[in-house]
């Protein structure tokens, strides 16, 4: 039995898919027998490690930066293809597949997003290619990253066929296996949670705080999903109103921010724009950060996948989000040090009163009791194994 995973991204770029495969990858090593068919990187030499197959074009590993500017051309081009840019690069690492490194009795692993990957393992199943079981590793629903309503449409057929076809799904969250269950009959017994996991290893990190009170949200933004326009116009009022009482304020956004928030914020003197980083970077911005914040989804069934990594840290988290139910505020309700904010009933003057109390807590592990992990991959292929 040998697992073959699907996914474009690799190590170094950084981003939830690539973390995802990581720890996958990290936990399966020892256990099965596996290749992993992705893209090159410009400038990085990863075809020397094992099992990896590199075929397709090349990223850049820039493409994570918030500084990166998308032309006008390519701005157009991604209106007009369904349903990502990836689409070809999928066909073609299906045919890779098929003629080079095939065998009897795999198991596929397609692993979105992008969602194209996931043609592979339709393609795979129609073909009937002697493969054991197709999963589906479903990170978003389909239409989140669509534009248009003609993409919307095609997503949701897209996203039933993948559903039904697909022999089992696995989600990041189980409000994602809620939506899907509920929206596709009779799935529930092939749909299974395991969570991204985390980037950063903090078992023996001290926070390095300094005299500022640092702000930090790790992770990106990006429309119709997470604006975050709302709350980083909260947060600099507050950083203003401190700063009346004498307080250094920095509110650091670590990853790739969207054009708007940049454009409009890049010159402000509390807001500080930082691209994507390694693990051991990540872990120096957490160490030096007091409060962390998550962004609010509009009307998404999915859960930030930094969460996870939030709640290891053991730092105090201000969550923004829309409602009681909203998917984050549920998994983070046992958490000792949090402090829901909801845009529609609370109040800045709260937000402060929360961040002046706990600001100078720093990591702490006995804050880092984590909810239901909902499964793990070596316990997943343990079920297909039997």
């Amino acid at each position: 039995m040998r697992l073959v995973i699907f996914n474009p991204y690799h190590f170094p770029i950084v981003n939830p898919r690539s973390i995802r495969i990581q720890n996958l990858v990290n936990e399966i090593s020892n256990v099965i027998d596996y290749i992993y068919i992705c893209n090159p990187i410009l400038n990085e030499d990863i075809n020397s490690r094992d099992n990896v197959r590199i075929h397709g074009m090349s990223l850049n590993n820039d493409l994570s930066s918030s500084k990166h500017k998308k032309s006008w051309i390519f701005n157009l081009v991604r209106r007009l293809i369904w349903p990502d840019l990836f689409v070809f690069n999928s066909f073609f690492h299906f045919f890779i597949y098929i003629f080079k490194y095939r065998k009897r009795g795999d198991i596929i692993l397609t692993i979105s997003n992008p969602i194209s990957t996931h043609l592979i393992g339709l393609l795979c199943k129609l073909f009937n290619f002697n493969q054991c079981y197709w999963i589906a590793d479903i990170g978003d629903r389909f239409e989140a990253h669509s534009n248009s309503k003609w993409k919307k449409y095609l997503s949701n057929k897209f996203e039933k066929l993948v559903c039904y076809k697909a022999d089992y799904i696995i989600v990041n969250a189980s409000s994602l296996k809620d939506y899907l269950c509920i929206n596709f009959k009779n799935i529930e017994q092939k749909v299974r949670v395991i969570p991204n996991g985390s980037n950063v290893n903090f078992s023996n990190a001290k926070s390095n705080l300094g005299d500022s009170l640092i702000i930090g949200y790790f992770g990106n933004t990006y429309l119709p999903i997470r604006p975050a326009c709302k709350e980083l116009e909260i947060l600099n009022n507050l950083a203003a109103s401190l700063k009346l009482k004498g307080m250094n304020i920095e509110i650091n956004l670590i990853g790739r921010q969207y054009n708007f928030l940049i454009d409009n914020y890049s010159q402000c003197e509390f807001v500080h724009f930082k691209d994507q980083v390694s693990s051991s970077e990540l872990l120096k911005e957490y160490c030096r950060t007091n409060i962390l914040v998550s962004f609010a989804n509009m009307e998404y069934e999915g859960m930030p996948s930094k969460l996870h990594e939030y709640r290891l840290s053991g730092l105090p988290i201000v969550y923004f989000s829309f409602s009681e139910t909203d998917p984050g505020s549920l998994f983070l309700e046992s958490y000792p040090c949090i402090f829901n904010y909801y845009l529609n009933k609370n109040s800045e003057s709260e937000l402060k009163d929360f961040i002046l109390k706990h600001y100078k807590q720093g990591l702490n592990q006995s804050n880092a009791n984590q909810a239901s992990q909902g499964g793990s991959w070596n316990k997943f292929l343990e079920e297909l194994n039997t």
